[in-house]
């Protein structure tokens, strides 16, 4: 739940939505743009002539965005203004976290989509927000699943993964993760290059 958060009205996404990202537009800033986007066609919410409008910035072209200290290093700003939904942030992490929220604003999909307009004012209560994902004891997940993983850890503005691993895998480039030929940790044996767990 955002710090502060101020319901304006509901509008159908009867043509979608546009997605714009204001200049200076660096690279991660392009990264939320295209993610949003992403999102909301996979929802089946695209453009056409009539779109709502949701337009990305940075302080820099938005500084009546109102930004304390505390909200510099990941926080953001929504506002409505006419047709335009506008997300200001002072860093490439709270334009990010920004579009996060548009997303959760955005209900339904295709042509019954519907935005929740609002004007919000939030920033995290603590640095690091995190998940310690313990690996050690198996099964090991895919790099496939592991960036879902992140990729979803991100939409609900979690900033830290730690996958713990213990001494289960071997790497040629730093082998004293584990000594060859022995396993520590819970009582295991080397099969095929890495440890496995035996029951006894």
């Amino acid at each position: 739940m955002p710090r502060e958060i101020h319901a304006t009205g509901d509008e159908a996404l009867t043509h979608g939505v546009g997605i714009f990202c204001v200049a200076p537009c660096g690279v991660e800033d392009r990264f939320a743009a295209d993610d949003l986007a992403a999102s909301l066609k996979e929802r089946g919410i695209v453009g056409s002539a009539g779109a709502v409008a949701i337009e990305l910035a940075r302080t820099s072209a938005h500084p009546e965005a109102k930004f304390t200290d505390e909200m510099k290093a990941e926080g953001y700003v929504i506002t409505k203004t006419g047709n335009t939904l506008t997300v200001v942030g002072d860093s490439a992490a709270g334009l990010f976290y920004g579009v996060q929220t548009v997303k959760q604003l955005i209900e339904g999909d295709g042509g019954r989509a519907v935005l929740h307009w609002a004007n919000v004012r939030d920033w995290p209560a603590m640095k690091y927000r995190g998940l310690d994902d313990d690996l050690s004891r198996g099964p090991v997940t895919t790099l496939e699943f592991q960036k879902h993983l992140i990729r979803t850890l991100a939409a609900y503005k979690v900033n830290l993964y730690s996958p713990y691993f213990e001494h289960t895998q071997q790497y040629p480039s730093n082998p004293l993760m584990a000594p060859p030929g022995e396993c520590f940790g819970g009582g295991g044996q080397r099969a095929g290059g890495v440890c496995a767990a035996v029951s006894h």
